[in-house]
């Protein structure tokens, strides 16, 4: 997903124009905007137990092994139409990734740090208590892939050996061998905060392109795809 909300208006000499959230120290931050989005953000995700809930009273079932995404009613005040009036649950994440606060610039004078990636899912990761790995900064992208697959990959191992070590204390291996394989990448939701510029790279890096659905250019004023 893309950082928060980042303009405010300000008045200088009269005139009305806007500008980032900054600090005294120049600092980036979420506008006031972008904080409450960074909450409504956090009610997309459910616990496991609620989410197999919400899975069962949608009739909703994996279709080319995708996991399915239940609507519920939207908490939002003022909705513009009927898509909004519903928002999708997704089954709580069990890794976040944010991108680092850091920026170095040519000029130290220029340098500064921009939380709002940390900041877009701070909420989210304290409802679940989760840390945010924020290691991976601008540039990034391949660095992150490979640690997400890296993970990704003695996870599945893990689960394997464990599931062949359930297999091999039974007579019959085949009982349910197939549906336990499929959860092994339908329970585990990673969330990425990162800036929206170079997600469509982010992306690319993690095996999706255009052809699998993913943007080639990621619009500023996008906050949705």
């Amino acid at each position: 997903m893309r950082h928060c909300d980042k303009e405010v208006k300000v008045t200088h000499h009269g005139k009305e124009h806007t500008t980032d959230k900054r600090d005294k120290h120049g600092d980036r931050h979420c506008s006031a905007k972008g904080k409450h989005r960074s909450k409504y953000i956090a009610t997309l995700f459910v616990d496991p137990d609620d989410y197999q809930e919400l899975l069962v009273d949608n009739g909703n079932g994996i279709a080319h092994g995708i996991p399915p995404v239940p609507m519920i009613k939207s908490s939002l005040s003022k909705v513009s139409s009927e898509a909004a009036s519903k928002k999708p649950q997704f089954p709580s994440p069990i890794k976040m990734y944010a991108l680092s606060s850091e920026r170095p610039k040519n000029k130290p004078s220029k340098e500064h740090e921009n939380f709002r990636e940390i900041e877009t899912i701070t909420p989210l990761s304290k409802k679940f208590h989760l840390d945010v790995d924020e290691r991976f900064g601008v540039l990034g992208e391949g660095d992150l892939a490979s640690d997400f697959f890296e993970t990704l990959s003695k996870s599945v191992t893990e689960n394997i050996n464990l599931m062949m070590g359930t297999s091999n204390s039974t007579d019959s291996p085949s009982g349910g061998g197939e549906s336990e394989i499929s959860q092994l990448c339908n329970n585990g939701m990673t969330v990425v905060s990162w800036k929206h510029s170079r997600i469509p790279i982010l992306a690319r890096a993690l095996g999706c392109g255009k052809g699998e659905g993913c943007p080639k250019r990621y619009k500023g004023h996008d906050f949705d795809t």
